[in-house]
């Protein structure tokens, strides 16, 4: 089942793949340097902005580093694809998402006993479905519905935050917003290309490099939610409400 061709594939190596060497998609591969660059600077902002004993440390190290992991199996996937490769590197984005929702505990009214462990049960049975769907039946499309779900929900309960407290940093939010829907739009625009038989016919075309600015954006999303999600927790730290009763966790048990 993990084993054979991916169930998806992109413009660049229907144009010129192994073009640039052993890597199947030179530029799909290499252009996930962003999503590395966007973990690392992540990991240290989070060490920086939050003391060593906030309850939600160990949420942000983990969402960064998450991203890391997107980045490497995003590379894996694009310089050599496979169902397995593949696999690797959608399943590390339903990880993703799970770091981007434990950092929002605490951060509104819905995350918060007890509407929390609702939210947090409910996830978790989209994340499980999302895994056995994408790890045993190669349909992209309900993966890539799985996945909508599963980001929509960190999404919504930062939106909600800001309606609890508007004096959290929005612009940065919007920021993030702008940036996926504009990589969205380009990801789709390959997708349909492919489909379409429309791929460019050469390296000279800018249609053949909207993937790479697809993970441009994304990476650019991640760190601008993750910005917003540090002033979200700093700022509820510092008024001693909701998470003056989360336990302290530290670093080590992440």
């Amino acid at each position: 089942m993990l084993l054979g061709a991916p169930s998806v594939v992109w413009c660049e190596y229907a144009t010129s793949a192994h073009a640039h060497g052993p890597l199947a998609e030179f530029f799909n591969s290499t252009s996930n340097v962003f999503f590395l660059l966007a973990g690392a600077l992540g990991l240290r902002l989070s060490r920086a902005a939050l003391k060593p004993a906030h309850p939600l440390l160990p949420s942000f190290l983990l969402a960064d580093r998450t991203v890391v992991a997107v980045g490497c199996f995003s590379f894996l996937f694009h310089a050599f694809p496979s169902r397995l490769t593949q696999v690797g590197d959608e399943l590390s984005m339903c990880f993703l998402a799970l770091g981007y929702l434990l950092c929002a505990k605490g951060s509104c009214a819905l995350s918060r006993p007890p509407n929390w462990a609702v939210i947090l049960r409910s996830f978790q049975r989209v994340f499980a479905l999302a895994f056995l769907v994408y790890a045993f039946v190669p349909v992209y499309a309900i993966f890539t519905t799985l996945f909508t779900v599963l980001v929509a929900v960190p999404a919504l309960l930062n939106v909600r935050a800001w309606t609890e407290d508007s004096s959290l940093p929005i612009g940065t939010l919007l920021l993030s917003a702008v940036a996926i829907g504009a990589g969205k739009h380009l990801w789709n625009a390959e997708r349909a290309a492919y489909t379409g038989r429309a791929c460019p016919a050469s390296e000279g075309e800018l249609a053949f490099y909207y993937h790479p600015l697809w993970h441009l954006l994304a990476a650019a999303s991640h760190y601008c939610t993750m910005c917003y999600l540090r002033a979200c927790a700093a700022r509820k730290m510092e008024g001693g409400g909701a998470f003056a009763v989360l336990p302290q966790v530290s670093d080590g048990n992440l």
